[in-house]
C-alpha cells in the first residue's frame, strides 16, 4: 500500500520523513518513507494506515481511495524538548496534548507525594495518552519518589500553605530534571484561579522563590474547566482521569491564596532539599509504549492498594481465609507453581503484613513480580472498600 502524508507545513516535511520513519520502526511497522516535493510518500505499509494520521504535523493522508485528516500542528521534536508534571488527572495530560501538538516533543513527570498509587494511577493516563502519538515516538515517563520528604515534612507544616510547596516542589523537581536531562521548557496543567494555590498571587510566589531554569509553558492558564473536559473527553482520557486522586487529602483546613514570597521561603526552608536531591538523582525512566502499570512500581514491595489483572494470594490459615478473604484472592495452599507465575503480577497479604512482605521478596528472588499489601487484612479491607467507594 502507498500513502501520501500532506504536512500541515511544509517547510518541516525533512523533519515529518524521520518522524514518520521513526514512528513506523518502534512500532514494527514495515514501511519506505521518502520525500517528494512537499510530501512525504510511505510505501508497502504493513499496519492499519490510520495510525499514520495520528502523527502530529500532518494535515492529510492519503491512502489508495481513503483521505484520513491528520491532527494538524507540527512534527515533534522540531520545536525542542519539554518536560510535563503529570499527575494523569483531568488537566495535566490535556497540558501536555496541547503543547506536543506544536512539534514539542513531551516527556512526562510524575512526583509520588504519598502512596505509588498516584504513579501506578497516571501511567494508565499516560498509556493512553501516548496512544494519541502527539507526544513523540518515544515518550518517556520519569518518576520522582517525594514521599519521604514529605513525611517529614507534614510533621512540622504550616498546614494552609502546604498546596502552595507542594506546588512549589513541583517545580523545583521539574526545573532540576529539566536541567539535568536537557529539557527546554517545563509543562504544568495550571489554570488561572482553577485551584487555591493556582491564584495569580501564589503563582507570582512560587516563581520568584523556586527561580525555575527554564520556561513554564501554561496552555491551560486562560481555559475553564468545561473546556479541559471537553478536550479530555476528545482525547478518550475523561474515565481514567476522572479516577486519579487528588492531592488535597494531604493537606487539613483553608488553603492560603495570596502567600507572599516569605512566606513560601520559610515555609521551603522545612523540607529537606537534600532528600529532594536525591530522589532527583533517583529519577526512574520508562519508556511508556514499552512498559507496564506495574513496572512504575519498580522495587517497591509494599503496596496500600490492588493494581488491576493481579493474582491474588491469602497467606492466612484456611480457616481464616474461609471466615472472611479479598473477593478473586487464592489461599496460598492453591497458589499456581511457579513457572505459571512468572509473567503475572502476584500480590499477597498475611495478618499484618510481615510475613507477606518476606514471601514477597523470596518470590521477587525467584524472577516473580511480586508485592505485599501493606497492613496486613487490614489493609487488604480498606482495599475492598476503597474500590467501593
Amino acid at each position: 500500500m502507498l500513502c501520501r502524508i500532506v504536512p500541515t507545513n511544509p517547510a518541516y516535511v525533512d523533519a515529518l520523513a524521520s518522524v514518520v520513519k521513526k514512528f513506523l520502526e518502534l512500532r514494527g511497522m514495515e514501511a519506505e518513507v521518502r520525500v517528494e516535493g512537499d510530501d512525504v510518500v510511505v510505501e508497502k505499509v504493513v499496519g492499519p494506515p490510520e495510525l499514520l494520521a495520528a502523527v502530529p504535523g500532518i494535515e492529510k493522508v492519503i491512502c489508495c481511495d481513503k483521505v484520513l485528516k491528520g491532527v494538524g500542528g507540527l512534527p515533534p521534536g522540531v520545536m525542542g524538548r519539554a518536560i510535563a508534571l503529570f499527575s494523569g488527572g483531568l488537566d495535566s495530560p490535556v497540558a501536555a496534548w496541547l503543547v506536543a501538538r506544536r512539534g514539542v516533543e513531551v516527556d512526562l513527570l510524575h512526583i509520588v507525594f504519598a502512596s505509588p498509587r498516584s504513579a501506578y494511577q497516571a501511567f494508565e493516563v499516560a498509556k493512553k495518552l501516548a496512544e494519541t502519538e502527539v507526544l513523540g515516538p518515544d515518550p518517556k515517563f520519569v518518576v520522582v519518589n517525594l514521599s519521604k520528604v514529605m513525611a517529614e515534612y507534614i510533621s512540622k507544616a504550616r498546614m494552609s500553605l502546604v498546596q502552595v510547596v507542594i506546588r512549589s516542589l513541583m517545580y523545583v523537581v521539574a526545573s532540576r530534571i529539566a536541567e539535568k536531562m536537557g529539557y527546554e521548557a517545563v509543562v504544568t496543567g495550571e489554570s488561572v484561579g482553577q485551584a487555591s494555590s493556582q491564584t495569580l498571587a501564589n503563582i507570582r510566589s512560587i516563581e520568584a522563590v523556586v527561580k525555575p531554569h527554564v520556561p513554564v509553558l501554561r496552555p491551560l492558564a486562560g481555559m475553564d474547566k468545561e473546556e479541559i473536559v471537553s478536550l479530555s473527553r476528545r482525547l478518550g482520557l475523561y474515565e481514567l482521569s476522572t479516577r486519579v486522586e487528588e492531592l488535597c487529602a494531604i493537606a487539613q483546613g483553608p488553603v492560603a491564596t495570596r502567600a507572599t514570597a516569605e512566606e513560601l521561603r520559610r515555609e521551603l526552608s522545612k523540607v529537606s532539599m537534600e532528600g529532594v536531591e536525591r530522589a532527583v538523582d533517583n529519577a526512574r525512566i520508562l519508556r511508556i509504549l514499552s512498559s507496564t502499570s506495574a513496572d512504575v512500581l519498580g522495587d517497591e514491595v509494599e503496596i496500600d492498594f490492588l493494581p488491576k489483572n493481579t493474582l491474588v494470594v491469602d497467606m492466612r490459615s484456611l480457616k481464616e481465609y474461609q471466615e472472611w478473604h479479598l473477593p478473586g484472592a487464592v489461599h496460598i495452599s492453591r497458589m499456581p507453581p511457579l513457572d505459571e507465575l512468572k509473567g503475572k503480577v502476584v500480590v499477597l497479604y498475611c495478618d499484618r503484613g510481615e510475613v507477606s512482605y518476606l514471601f514477597a521478596l523470596k518470590l521477587r528472588g525467584m524472577g516473580v513480580k511480586a508485592f505485599s499489601l501493606k497492613g496486613g487484612v487490614e489493609g487488604a479491607k480498606s482495599c475492598l472498600r476503597n474500590a467501593r467507594l
